[in-house]
């Protein structure tokens, strides 16, 4: 299973449906607990005596959650979903609210919308035909707002949820989506 952000969020909303916590933190302590780890929150490490063992992330478990947050999907206070996490939840329509949220992360941090974005990658894809539309040129045609790596971050997960096409992991395309 790919551990992407995108797989992480699903993992965490599915996780927080399902455990009933009055605050977040203690939400948080229990991920490492349950009896099966979602594997996105799983690497191997080798302990004293060579042998490999699954551990859980506890610092991905908590981006995760941050990440949550920021997204209107969780509840800062007590890991409970919000409704707009509850819709997310449910079968088919993950992609398209994490999408819509994440619209609007970086519309209010970066300035980037849906038509900003086209009309950006059109510039540079008419201006030389060798100067691909990467994360760093879109970031940089906005003027440089914000952290480039959070920004590169919220933009592969875009793409990942359908909010943009993506070509050879790093090229962004104009989309027909939403």
């Amino acid at each position: 299973m790919s551990k992407t952000w995108h797989q992480r969020v699903y993992d965490m909303l599915a996780t927080a449906q399902k455990q009933k916590m009055v605050t977040m933190s203690g939400f948080l302590a229990q991920i490492p607990r349950l009896d099966v780890v979602p594997s996105s929150y799983v690497y191997r490490r080798c302990d004293k005596k060579g042998i490999y063992r699954d551990v859980c992330s506890e610092t991905t478990v908590k981006r995760t959650a941050d990440l949550c947050v920021e997204l209107g999907l969780m509840d800062p206070e007590t890991g409970a979903l919000t409704p707009i996490g509850e819709r997310a939840v449910r079968p088919g329509s993950y992609d398209g609210i994490v999408r819509d949220q994440l619209w609007h992360i970086l519309s209010k941090e970066f300035g980037l919308s849906r038509t900003k974005l086209t009309t950006i990658i059109r510039t540079v894809l008419r201006a030389r035909l060798l100067d691909l539309p990467s994360a760093e040129k879109i970031w940089s045609e906005l003027g440089e707002p914000g952290a480039l790596p959070r920004f590169a971050r919220l933009l592969r997960f875009l793409a990942r949820c359908g909010g943009v096409r993506v070509s050879q992991r790093a090229t962004y395309l104009p989309s027909t989506s939403r």
